[in-house]
């Protein structure tokens, strides 16, 4: 709720509301303020009447940066500006209380959070908005729940790793926020809009692809009209020019220029025409094509690990239908359930799951930790890239030698190199000494 911004005594002193009103009574109105009636009245006297809320025409009011940002809340009505650039509204339940939100980033990741995949959308967002966008979308965000959400990440400091930037995890911790605030039906009541559409992605999530092999193929014309243009010119310099004895030299030279031009033409045709099939083969399937292992989509996958291993494949999948109903407190929608590697007496080998919903993921990977109560010694992990997972364990293997005291080297970047003895590779896993 608003607070009212009290009374003014005269120039630069304000006082206090006298009776400290920060309800659905203070509005939005004269001089830009958010007043309470008293106060309104005390600073805009009428004759008589109730002070009516003025809102300033779209000629007059300034919109403020999206980094400071404008929350109106309405308890019949949401303003919306008319055709003549006055405001007008949209009737609501008498009990609802809406909040507009002006927030370029919010507004983009609220609107197609369920209309791609995660990977794509988290894509858009870190390559059209700058980190302190980020950083200030989930400040504003923590701002507006601070009691909704102390259960989640999103009042986590996050800071640069080895692994990753400090904003790509202030993305993620976004989109888990706005999971839980929408399982809790809390989104209801706020409305994330836009006020500056030039810092908007021109495409969503679902079209990331399309739109960067697009993007591509228009700079590349524009790249091939720019040659055109400089071949047409070369062409007239030499046809109105007079070289006299040295005319056949320069003709050659312009000769070869032209080839080397023409060259140029021709690989940019190739590079479009390579564009021009991405671009067929995507609308052709309606999905991401993979050209290799990390770039799977892993977006709907899990590992669980500590499920026993079993004869009957029934024994064992129901028991993994039971830790996700566990961990997600409802049941889960999963598409298929299989065994990493192969048996090996002795050895629980670990479980990838696929689910048929991102929700899903996000809700069981952010309570996971409730597996601690669970019966069994069951963990839950995303699936990630080898490259990725393997990255991770040598970091952390590197980390553990050093606090111990150990002597560490990393051999052609890629091997660790403990006490002068190989542990683990980067392209192979761990190694096997002797």
């Amino acid at each position: 709720m608003p607070r009212c911004e009290g009374r003014s005594t005269g120039p630069g002193q304000v006082t206090p509301c006298p009776d400290n009103k920060n309800d659905a009574s203070v509005r939005f109105g004269q001089g830009e303020l958010f007043l309470c009636d008293a106060c309104a009245e005390f600073r805009f006297p009428s004759s008589g009447s109730r002070p009516r809320t003025v809102v300033p025409s779209a000629s007059t009011y300034q919109l403020r940066p999206a980094a400071a940002t404008r929350v109106s809340t309405a308890k019949n009505a949401i303003e919306s500006v008319d055709n003549a650039g006055c405001v007008g509204k949209k009737q609501n339940d008498d009990s609802e209380k809406v909040s507009v939100i002006v927030s370029e980033l919010l507004a983009y990741v609220s609107f197609y959070r369920n209309k791609g995949t995660v990977h794509n959308l988290q894509s858009v967002v870190l390559s059209h908005f700058s980190p302190g966008g980020i950083a200030e979308a989930k400040r504003m965000l923590a701002g507006l729940f601070k009691g909704q959400l102390v259960d989640s990440s999103l009042h986590t400091e996050r800071r640069s790793s080895t692994v990753r930037p400090a904003h790509e995890a202030e993305l993620e911790d976004i989109l888990e926020a706005m999971d839980l605030l929408d399982m809790r039906h809390m989104l209801a009541q706020h409305q994330f809009v836009a006020a500056n559409l030039d810092i908007l992605p021109k495409y969503g999530p679902e079209e990331l692809n399309l739109g960067t092999v697009v993007d591509k193929q228009v700079k590349a014309e524009a790249t091939i009209e720019r040659l055109a243009a400089d071949l047409d010119e070369v062409k007239a310099v030499t046809c109105n020019s007079n070289y006299g004895v040295h005319l056949d030299t320069s003709m050659k030279r312009v000769d070869d220029m032209v080839k080397t031009l023409g060259k140029q033409i021709e690989e940019f045709q190739a590079a479009v025409g390579n564009c021009a099939g991405q671009v067929h083969v995507l609308r052709q399937s309606g999905h991401t094509v993979v050209s290799d292992e990390r770039s799977t989509d892993r977006s709907m996958n899990l590992v669980v690990f500590g499920i026993a291993e079993d004869r009957e494949a029934a024994g064992w999948r129901r028991k993994v239908d039971d830790v996700l109903q566990f961990a997600a407190g409802r049941s889960v929608d999963i598409m298929d359930t299989f065994r990493i590697g192969r048996y090996a007496a002795g050895k629980v080998r670990p479980i990838l799951v696929k689910l048929r919903a991102v929700w899903d993921r996000r809700i069981i990977l952010s309570n996971c930790f409730k597996l601690k109560n669970y019966g069994d010694r069951v963990f839950i992990s995303p699936d990630e890239a080898p490259d990725v997972r393997r990255r991770r364990v040598f970091d952390r293997l590197k980390m553990k030698a050093e606090q111990n005291g150990h002597s560490v080297a990393v051999v052609d970047n890629d091997v660790l190199v403990v006490n002068d003895v190989r542990v683990y590779s980067m392209r192979t896993g761990p190694v096997r000494n002797g």
